[in-house]
């Protein structure tokens, strides 16, 4: 079901649309990903052990940071 709604948008937003064939199928795609980017994401609520491991992962992430997290994760799987 479709629900037609008005609202006011400035003429940039306007010039945009002006050149989408299905405009609302646009604005309902650009909503949706807007709304998900907009979800609260705290970093606490990432284990330790994963963030451990993406960092231990990176090609960036030097050398003896690795040796450290690989210490850790050793330690931390056996307490």
């Amino acid at each position: 079901m479709r629900i037609t709604r008005a609202y006011t948008i400035t003429p940039e937003v306007k010039r945009i649309l002006d050149t989408k064939p299905n405009k609302s199928e646009y604005i309902c795609r650009a909503v949706r990903k807007l709304h998900l980017l907009e979800e609260d994401f705290d970093l606490r609520d990432i284990p330790d052990r994963q963030i451990a491991a993406a960092i231990f992962a990176r090609d960036t992430t030097p050398d003896y940071v690795k040796a450290v997290l690989y210490e850790w994760m050793s330690t931390e799987s056996t307490s």
